[in-house]
């Protein structure tokens, strides 16, 4: 059974090994740092009112954001 991090990290990873497939090994603390906010994002927004909460595209896009934001700032050689 895969837990909470394993499902988000499978789509994290795919997209990071994508955009920095030379940049795997500097990047696995950024990546376990931003994979334990992004677990806690989305089980934030799935105790929020469904009425009062944003899409699950708005959530995918600020989880994107938020996990590119971190990396550019603490992997300078990989800035885009």
């Amino acid at each position: 059974m895969y837990s909470d991090e394993d499902l988000v990290g499978e789509k994290c990873l795919t997209g990071l090994r994508r955009q920095f497939p030379n940049e795997m090994n500097m990047l696995k603390y950024s990546y376990r740092f931003c994979l334990s906010g992004c677990v806690g994002l989305i089980r934030s927004w799935l105790q929020k009112d469904p009425e009062d909460s944003e899409t699950p595209e708005e959530m995918a896009d600020m989880s994107f954001r938020l996990i590119m934001s971190v990396i550019r700032e603490t992997h300078p050689r990989i800035r885009r």
